[in-house]
């Protein structure tokens, strides 16, 4: 934790958002929850590359003082290796040089974020990410739990759902065909709360599911292409993940959750293929 840590974090502050975690990256640059600048890098050139050169652009901008970088949020993960160390890495560096605060948010609570800003009228989203090894990073989130305002968000509410998991290929299915099927409450001398679903397999269920529903939900899907390929949900447009890094984080900050820099590392959430052949070598 920075000296910065320190002010009040009810403060307006300009942010920078950092998201490396897929193909390509973006980056973002909000005042509170005002998205003032939105930028996707390039899928033609390495995200180490392309980075450096965005947000040497971006700090010149903002380095005569009149308008100050004074937080610092990024995607930790799950995603691809490579880019959560290099997004990780690139936070850790400008926070410590800057002395400014640091906050990481969930790489599919992100795209949620993001995806539930772009279309205002969407209130549930099934995030797919492609794990590659016939395995999909999943989390299902709703807008009144991830995105409500600071003051009314639940006393759980944490940037890191515990939703977000990885699943192989027939438990993606199986997850994706219980998307939107009414539950039946549980009553309320059970001690073991709803179970929300009879497949041992998943840790938990979607965000925010806590009132059972007769009534049909209409879900959405985001985040990669390729994990949806088969599914009947719609699938919305994904247009910059940075800014749902920074709508998570400043509601983080304004809740005091900053993060340590020091602490801070990629959770991959899964061995990476090298790891999983030494395992079984």
């Amino acid at each position: 934790m920075t000296d910065a840590t320190a002010d009040d974090h009810r403060s307006p502050r300009l942010q920078l958002a950092i998201e490396t975690t897929g193909k390509c990256g973006s980056i973002a640059i909000l005042r509170d929850d005002v998205i003032i600048r939105a930028i996707n890098l390039p899928e033609t050139t390495r995200t180490a590359a392309s980075l450096a050169v965005h947000l040497d652009d971006i700090l010149k901008q903002h380095r005569d003082g009149s308008q100050p970088i004074e937080l610092v949020s990024v995607a930790d993960g799950p995603g691809s290796f490579t880019g959560l160390r290099i997004g990780v890495t690139t936070a850790k560096s400008l926070c410590y040089a800057l002395k400014i605060p640091l906050i990481a948010v969930d790489s599919l609570a992100a795209v949620a974020a993001s995806a539930f800003h772009q279309n205002p009228s969407a209130q549930s989203v099934c995030v797919g990410l492609d794990a590659y090894r016939q395995q999909v990073f999943a989390g299902c989130f709703r807008r009144k739990a991830l995105l409500d305002s600071p003051e009314r968000l639940s006393a759980t509410w944490t940037p890191h759902p515990s939703e977000v998991q990885v699943l192989s290929a027939s438990q993606w299915e199986a997850y994706l065909s219980d998307i939107g099927k009414p539950k039946p409450p549980t009553p309320a001398s059970d001690p073991a709360g709803p179970n929300w679903t009879t497949n041992p397999s998943f840790s938990s269920q979607p965000n925010g599911l806590a009132a059972a529903s007769t009534a049909p939900e209409i879900w959405f899907a985001a985040g990669d292409d390729k994990p949806f390929q088969q599914s009947k949900l719609p699938m919305l447009s994904r247009q910059c993940d940075a800014i749902g890094v920074g709508l998570l984080a400043w509601r983080a900050f304004r809740l005091g959750m900053t993060t340590d820099p020091i602490a801070l590392v990629p959770r991959y959430l899964k061995p990476s293929a090298a790891e999983e052949q030494a395992k079984h070598s």
